[in-house]
């Protein structure tokens, strides 16, 4: 896809903001004996830029073996601001983010609660926005549902009333309208979707939030395939729910600890087409980006039971591969593709998914008998 003006805009902004940090910011972690109260947490705001911790995905970018240690040095520093009595809204981001970074790298910082970061959620979600700017900070919306987002473990933690994730929910969609107004339009939607961060993982608060990129298992499946893999249910939470508004949309159930039910309704990461899915009850993921919850994965049966599933064979690996072809959209050689792609899954499930190499051999093969059966030459 062509990089729009509006992205070399965005890039030239965010490589000047980390120029200036790295300008303005300060060298050392000590806080010069001079300076108190507001001003010590201002140096210390400073200093945390200066490290990268700028913004979420600043950190994100410091999730390697040899930089984790910049990203806990940031948490140390920004919670002597946390436990002042100058905390800001810029201060509750921060922590949030870096938290956020750290569990997703299963590296939980000492003494810190869940229901450590319900607060900080809570008050940054409280705070909106920092005075000076009519922008909405998107992260105040992400965090307070990524943690407050129901499951069985977290209800005994003081997570926020279903009504009040409901309202947090719709104030993000609209929030995320106001900032980007051109995801009003369906063919924008469709062609630039918002990248998702994080899914809701399974096991105990603290360790049930997974990173996008820690699904790198998935990259080689098709669409319906990947969902259903056992090592992806192994690691996210299946939720359960209705689909609805022509498969727009998951309606579901959450059951609260004094036994209440609320409904209340999340898009789908796409439009389900199939119409005997619709009003029927469904299994899926739940994933976050900053446009909101999206669900995953919707299939009227339950995901990651099947095993052996094949990796795909992209189409365009094959057409580039007979690139001698006239036309590799002729009727004949699109049947003839499909036949022997069928059977070629069929022989690759058999074999307990054999290696690449071979598939990609069984490819040229049939490659070479359509050139010939066209009078295409056939390469050597």
């Amino acid at each position: 896809m062509a990089t729009s003006a509006s992205d070399y805009d965005k890039k030239s902004l965010l490589d000047l903001k980390v120029n200036l940090d790295e300008y303005f910011g300060e060298d050392s972690d000590s806080v010069p004996g001079n300076l108190k109260g507001r001003d010590a947490c201002e140096y210390i705001r400073r200093r945390v830029r200066r490290l990268g911790a700028g913004s979420l995905n600043g950190l994100l970018n410091l999730r390697q073996p040899n930089k984790m240690e910049i990203v806990q040095q940031v948490y140390s520093l920004t919670m002597n601001n946390i436990n002042s009595g100058s905390c800001t809204f810029d201060d509750l981001k921060t922590i949030l983010d870096t938290v956020t970074v750290l569990l997703v790298n299963n590296n939980i910082p000492p003494k810190l609660s869940f229901n450590n970061i319900l607060e900080w959620c809570k008050k940054l979600y409280t705070m909106n926005k920092p005075q000076g700017t009519d922008r909405p900070y998107l992260e105040t919306f992400l965090y307070f549902v990524l943690y407050n987002f129901p499951t069985e473990e977290r209800l005994r933690f003081n997570i926020c009333l279903v009504q009040d994730l409901i309202s947090a929910i719709e104030k993000w969609q609209a929030a995320f309208q106001k900032n980007y107004p051109k995801f009003r339009n369906e063919e924008i939607k469709l062609r630039r979707r918002e990248t998702t961060l994080f899914f809701l993982g399974n096991g105990q608060p603290l360790r049930d939030i997974v990173y996008q990129d820690s699904l790198k298992e998935m990259e080689q499946y098709s669409l319906t395939e990947k969902w259903d893999l056992p090592e992806v249910r192994e690691k996210l939470r299946m939720m359960t729910g209705s689909l609805c508004d022509h498969g727009e949309r998951v309606q579901i159930t959450i059951t609260t600890k004094q036994g209440n039910k609320f409904s209340f309704s999340i898009q789908t990461s796409h439009r389900v087409s199939k119409k005997d899915m619709w009003q029927k009850r469904v299994f899926f993921y739940i994933g976050f980006s900053f446009s909101g919850p999206r669900a995953f994965g919707m299939s009227t049966e339950e995901l990651g039971l099947k095993k052996g599933a094949v990796p795909v064979i992209r189409t365009q690996n094959f057409i580039s591969s007979t690139r001698g072809l006239k036309d590799y959209r002729h009727p004949f050689l699109m049947a003839l593709y499909r036949d022997q792609k069928d059977l070629l899954l069929k022989r690759q499930q058999e074999k307990n998914r054999s290696s690449q190499l071979q598939l990609d051999r069984d490819i040229q093969r049939i490659t070479s008998t359509i050139k010939k059966l066209i009078g295409e030459p056939v390469d050597d």
